[in-house]
């Protein structure tokens, strides 16, 4: 509530100390540039953005916001300081409290804690994934935008975990590097999983898989050479 107080403070502030500016800018009349203009006009611009865009408005669309209340803040903060002086201390305290109060309730909502401990989280089933390939001492591997990411940087970089898709997320110089080594893997479940499988027969390829942590993982291929690199990129997205 007291942060709440503050921001209309500083917003009333400031709009009263620029009310000529604001009527030029309304009227587009012209005026001399001073940079506080920009942290007056911003909230208006972000909101309207949010109104005209042609796929909806997003919650993540009004994050510049925040930059904008707190240079509101900061500047009435420096205002008054000189009449208050305990009132800039008292501010800092204030939104200390505020954020460690929302950062706990947030962690505690993802089940990061409980209570004022610690909870010891289940091992990420990438692992059981990474330890496999480890196992079987394959460095190659392609599966989903999901698992390719995390898995690469799980694996501390020994195993290189590429999108199996056409038209990848990320085109990325590791993806091209892989395509030199005749030996992978691949990770994916559920339809993809049975896209692989129908391929690997129709093809007439040899391989080997095992379903691990809910993924259909191939590997071990035998077969001709095109065939077993189309695998590399055998999803087509848009």
């Amino acid at each position: 509530v007291f942060l709440i107080a503050i921001l209309f403070s500083a917003a009333l502030s400031l709009v009263s100390e620029n009310r000529t500016p604001l009527m030029n800018i309304v009227a587009l009349r012209g005026m001399q540039f001073k940079a506080v203009h920009v942290i007056l006009l911003m909230p208006i611009l972000v909101c309207v953005a949010n109104i005209v865009i042609q796929h909806g408005p997003e919650t993540r669309y009004l994050f510049p916001l925040f930059g904008v209340i707190t240079l509101w803040i900061g500047i009435y903060v420096d205002k008054i300081k000189e009449k208050f002086k305990w009132f800039p201390v008292a501010v800092l305290a204030i939104w200390i409290c505020f954020y460690s109060f929302a950062n706990y309730q947030a962690f505690q909502t993802k089940g990061l804690i409980e209570g004022n401990k610690v909870v010891k989280l289940n091992k990420h089933l990438i692992h059981n994934l990474i330890d496999f390939l480890d196992t079987e001492k394959i460095t190659v591997a392609y599966s989903g935008y999901g698992i390719s990411g995390i898995g690469s940087y799980l694996s501390g970089g020994r195993i290189k975990i590429s999108e199996y898709s056409s038209n990848p997320t990320y085109k990325t110089r590791q993806r091209e590097k892989s395509l030199t080594s005749p030996s992978f893997a691949i990770i994916a479940k559920d339809k993809n999983a049975t896209v692989y499988q129908n391929y690997l027969q129709e093809k007439g390829i040899e391989f080997k898989t095992m379903l691990i942590s809910g993924y259909q993982t191939f590997w071990d291929f035998s077969g001709d050479n095109n065939n077993i690199n189309r695998l590399r990129s055998l999803i087509h997205t848009d």
